[in-house]
């Protein structure tokens, strides 16, 4: 059973399971700490805080995934009330190819209101993985694009 819980701040948790996810932060060559991820929480500007959710993703009451999305936002900094951004899901790196992120994002897709007609998110260009697990669930490329320096591909799926 897929569970999702909604966190407002880092506990130890989050920070203990981000820890492990080397591979990831690698690719961003980020050195986790609790305080980048609270900047990471953060949402863009202008937005609306209620629809803004970090979730700790359980299955059989064990931590096995992190999702951050935004609802009302897409690619550009545009508000649209029929997509949903998700600006980070990470998959515990033990629990790879064995069909835990597909169950995840489906799932969560699953428990989006009718009115959201569109997913999109900005992959690492050169996390192959990411790249090839998101094409997997049939997003597609509208865009390349940048996170500060890092390359990214902005993908999106069709609801």
């Amino acid at each position: 059973m897929i569970e999702f819980y909604r966190i407002y701040d880092v506990d130890n948790e989050l920070y203990e399971f981000c820890l492990r996810q080397k591979g990831y932060y690698q690719l961003e060559n980020i050195v986790i700490t609790k305080e980048v991820l609270r900047e990471d929480m953060n949402i863009p500007e202008g937005y609306d805080k209620k629809k803004h959710y970090c979730q700790k993703v359980y299955i059989d009451h064990q931590m096995t995934a992190y999702i951050d999305y935004q609802c009302g936002y897409r690619y550009s900094m545009q508000h649209d009330d029929t997509y949903v951004w998700i600006g980070l899901f990470l998959v515990d790196e033990n629990k790879h190819r064995q069909g835990f992120g597909k169950a995840i994002i489906q799932s969560f897709i699953n428990q989006l209101d009718n009115h959201y007609n569109h997913v999109q998110l900005a992959c690492i260009e050169y996390n192959e993985k990411g790249m090839a697990f998101w094409q997997s669930l049939g997003f597609y490329k509208i865009a390349d694009s940048h996170f500060g320096e890092i390359p990214v591909v902005v993908f999106q799926l069709d609801l």
